[in-house]
């Protein structure tokens, strides 16, 4: 009876139907994330070779960008939030979003063949337009898991399976992509031209799948999910009278800069610490196997433990793991068991801050009488 019931009843259709066609929105979002994430510093450095007085310009740039992107993140959410279309308030931003970062993740992997301040310039001004084409797609797929269901329990499912697609994507780019620029170059390491092609194809694979969710997501019609437009005094009174948001994003900027560390530098970890950089992708096989597991198991974890309990021994252990991995051998086997198990639980943690995040929407709502 009860499966009877749950396949007549069209919000629960919806969910599992929207549960794929949402989450595969980020595969190849993430793939090419990741390779700017991970790639684009060893792509610098190993393939145009750029001087390290150059490097260190393009380190401020970089530095400088992200401080600029914390700054245009909220305005550009504040832009997505005031979005009244025909085609719905998100759809404009992944449609032209999605398209205008794969230009410019195509462009970030270019030889340009400019030296010296030439170089810095031109680098500074595509990684900006770079990082702010990509939050204009990224706030807009996140910020629509809210209008899918008002329902917590839908939520972890929704963002589960997103999570589990982006994963691949992301590990399948950190393992595939060194041997796949070898390949096409016939060199080590590959040349500007081999990376120049990844990214194309990245690119091409994150519109494709982008437009899966684009064309056949449905957003929920029965209660009214745009709230109001949202100006610059608006913008600062949903962030900062929200004490929620405040909190749960201090926690994921502090969770992100370890997470993110561990990622930029695995590849040169294992070039000139562990001394063999063809091990990287046997590595990062254990990093993507291990997350997907967390990502896979949530589920069940969730309906046994509260998700307080669940963020505070996850956090806990992986505090351990750091200790275990700054102390194992140079042996693979035990750095990707290590590997495994750190991964499996930062799973956890980045589903629940997703999942926190959206809640905050409701919170929002509640405290201050607006959705933004």
């Amino acid at each position: 009876m009860g499966s009877a019931a749950d396949t007549s009843d069209p919000a629960a259709s919806a969910i599992r139907r929207n549960r794929w066609i949402f989450g595969v929105g980020t595969l190849g979002r993430d793939m090419v994330y990741t390779l700017s994430a991970f790639y684009l510093v060893i792509y610098l450095t190993d393939v145009l070779n750029v001087p390290d007085s150059t490097m260190w310009a393009v380190t401020v740039v970089v530095l400088v960008i992200r401080i600029l992107d914390a700054i245009l993140d909220p305005i550009v959410g504040a832009l997505v939030d005031s979005t009244r279309s025909r085609w719905g308030q998100f759809r404009p931003w992944l449609a032209l979003g999605g398209l205008v970062s794969g230009v410019f993740t195509v462009l970030l992997f270019t030889d340009t063949q400019l030296t010296g301040t030439s170089f810095v310039v031109v680098f500074a001004l595509v990684n900006l337009l770079w990082g702010i084409a990509w939050s204009s797609h990224d706030i807009a797929y996140w910020g629509m898991l809210p209008a899918l269901s008002l329902k917590p329990a839908d939520r972890e499912s929704l963002a589960s399976t997103a999570k589990a697609f982006a994963n691949v994507g992301q590990f399948a780019v950190v393992a595939a992509v060194p041997p796949i620029v070898s390949a096409i170059s016939g060199r080590e390491g590959g040349t500007p031209a081999a990376w120049q092609t990844v990214a194309i194809v990245a690119s091409i694979l994150m519109i494709v799948f982008m437009w899966v969710t684009i064309l056949f997501v449905r957003e929920r019609t029965d209660v009214d999910l745009d709230g109001q437009r949202t100006g610059l005094r608006e913008l600062g009174r949903a962030i900062f009278r929200n004490d929620q948001l405040l909190w749960t994003a201090t926690a994921f900027l502090l969770f992100m800069l370890g997470y993110g560390t561990t990622g930029a530098f695995g590849f040169y970890f294992f070039k000139y610490a562990y001394g063999d950089e063809k091990i990287f992708p046997v590595f990062a096989l254990c990093v993507g196997v291990g997350q997907i597991a967390g990502l896979i198991s949530f589920p069940w974890f969730a309906r046994r433990w509260s998700r307080g309990t669940l963020y505070g021994w996850a956090t806990g252990l992986i505090c351990v793991v750091y200790v275990a991995f700054a102390l194992a051998p140079m042996n693979i086997v035990i750095l990707g068991i290590v590997a495994f198990l750190l991964f499996f639980l930062a799973a956890f943690i980045m589903l629940l801050m997703l999942v926190f995040q959206a809640d905050t929407i409701e919170y929002g709502q509640w405290k201050l009488g607006q959705r933004n």
